[in-house]
């Protein structure tokens, strides 16, 4: 971390070393998941590896509005979590 006069702020420590999230379980939705899966059934060869691989990938979903929280479908976080 670097101050305002280019002159570091912070000298890391032990602690600070690694990712934080490593042991961490991220969300992957199943709706994509089951889009995905569709999308398998009829894919051949890399094609296929590769949606195969991105099964487990993890999603976020951008909360930029409260309109996007409560409501169905995969518009809102409400309807994704369903």
């Amino acid at each position: 971390v670097w101050s305002l006069r280019g002159e570091p702020s912070h000298t890391l420590t032990r602690g600070d070393a690694g990712n934080p999230f490593e042991s961490r379980r991220f969300y992957a939705n199943p709706t994509y998941t089951a889009e995905l899966d569709s999308s398998i059934a009829s894919a051949q060869g890399e094609v296929k590896c590769t949606l195969e691989s991105m099964r487990g990938v993890p999603s976020a979903y951008w909360l930029d509005s409260k309109a996007k929280i409560l409501g169905k479908g995969s518009k809102t976080m409400q309807g994704i979590l369903q």
